[in-house]
């Protein structure tokens, strides 16, 4: 047996086109929704969504560095007087970080 402390390691290199179509392959969920209607003062919205790697290579054509994906607020009930409390929570496994 030996008495030095063992540590384990581990190193990884792939392109990251390769990480897209391999690991990102999402098919079985919708993008999120680009609209959300507010109908009320009181409203709670959640799913599950996916960027698929199609999307992504797309989104990412041209020169383009970073990924972008805009969610609107359809809130024509808002009174503009008021002060509302948005919170917004996401959740994603390792790969899309």
């Amino acid at each position: 047996m030996d008495p030095c402390p063992v540590v384990y390691l581990r190193i990884i290199l792939k392109p990251v086109s390769d990480i897209i179509n391999e690991n990102l392959r999402c098919l079985g969920k919708p993008l999120p929704p680009s609209t959300i209607p507010i109908n009320s003062d009181d409203v709670s919205f959640s799913g599950e969504y996916s960027f698929s790697s199609d999307f992504i290579t797309k989104a990412l054509e041209g020169e383009k560095t970073s990924l972008e994906y805009d969610i609107v607020l359809d809130w024509h009930g808002a009174d503009p007087k008021s002060v509302y409390y948005i919170d917004v929570e996401s959740r994603s496994d390792f790969l899309a970080n």
